[in-house]
């Protein structure tokens, strides 16, 4: 099911390209991400089902080898995102380490260690060369970040939103949608810290996560802490992104112990079993699914996206049941 999972979402990723139907990745036209929602969150769902195309990999040779192609080059060289780039590379190799190891009997030589440097080194070389898109990208960032700061005058360390809201606050005018006094305290004290960290004006997830812990801290609310203050009651850029730690500040103790907690829980015992006996197989799947959390860490669009955590409870059923 995986696999035939795989090979639909590949065939409508390279219809909408080839049929010039694809939106891109970023506003600014690069990349394609088909007629998905984020780039981010198609490329952990293609990230988990490459990990089983791998497993499976002796089962279905061409079949698989096709599949596990076709998403390498659309990862590494046309979505444009270092979700796609650096996962791919990064799950490939795993994949490459842990048959090496198997086959030397998970004991590690001179020539295990050798083949494992050539081969991760043809990878990153593979991947760099060939990410025009991911590059392109990386320039158009630095691009974006010249935000000139209506406070100062100069290029700043925040967003254009920021820098008009601190500006509002500091002249106690109203803004237009209104914000509590938490908010407008948060807003000033991480315009305050991200200029002393020089911060990039568009990096906003740090800018996010800066903010909700602020906010967090200047409501001093223990029925917000334990249940949560509120996912979309920020202003557009400050809703964080980094989903592993909105459910924890946005949704609360309760939240993180209703949503989270049983997802680690199970987890925690399947890298458990391991101790008792090397399975590639099964160290594979918690592999890819560790990558998810690392990637609902960093980049987001992934807890909340139900195809993402369909995929993910598939991998937690197939991995119960590897002997």
């Amino acid at each position: 099911s995986l696999l035939m999972s795989l090979g639909m979402y590949l065939i409508i990723i390279y219809f909408s390209i080839l049929s010039g139907t694809s939106s891109t990745t970023y506003l600014t036209g690069t990349g394609y991400k088909s007629y998905f929602i984020s780039g981010n969150s198609l490329c952990t769902v293609l990230l988990m089902l490459l990990g089983n195309a791998l497993i499976t990999l002796k089962d279905h040779k061409v079949i698989n080898l096709i599949l596990i192609i076709l998403t390498g080059f659309f990862m590494t060289v046309l979505v444009g995102t270092r979700t796609g780039l650096l996962g791919f590379v990064l799950v490939l190799g795993v994949y490459i380490l842990m048959t090496i190891m198997k086959r030397m009997g998970y004991k590690f030589s001179k020539k295990s260690v050798l083949a494992v440097i050539i081969i991760s080194g043809v990878l990153l070389a593979t991947a760099y060369v060939g990410a025009n898109h991911f590059l392109q990208r990386r320039a158009e960032i630095e691009e974006e970040s010249k935000i000139i700061d209506v406070n100062t005058g100069k290029y700043g360390h925040t967003t254009g939103n920021t820098n008009y809201f601190v500006n509002e606050i500091r002249n106690k005018r109203e803004i237009e949608e209104g914000m509590t006094h938490a908010q407008a305290e948060s807003y000033l004290d991480m315009y305050e810290l991200a200029n002393k960290l020089k911060l990039r004006a568009n990096d906003n997830r740090t800018q996010q996560l800066i903010y909700n812990l602020y906010r967090v801290k200047n409501e001093h609310n223990i029925i917000y802490i334990l249940f949560g203050n509120g996912f979309i009651t920020n202003e557009g850029e400050m809703v964080l992104e980094m989903e592993f730690i909105s459910i924890i500040l946005n949704f609360g103790l309760f939240g993180f112990i209703l949503y989270l907690l049983p997802m680690l829980a199970v987890l925690f015992r399947l890298i458990k079993t391991l101790k008792k006996r090397n399975n590639m197989n099964k160290i594979m799947y918690i592999i890819s699914i560790l990558l998810t959390f690392a990637l609902s860490f960093m980049a987001g669009y992934v807890f909340y996206s139900s195809t993402c955590m369909l995929i993910m409870a598939s991998l937690y059923a197939i991995t119960e049941k590897e002997k």
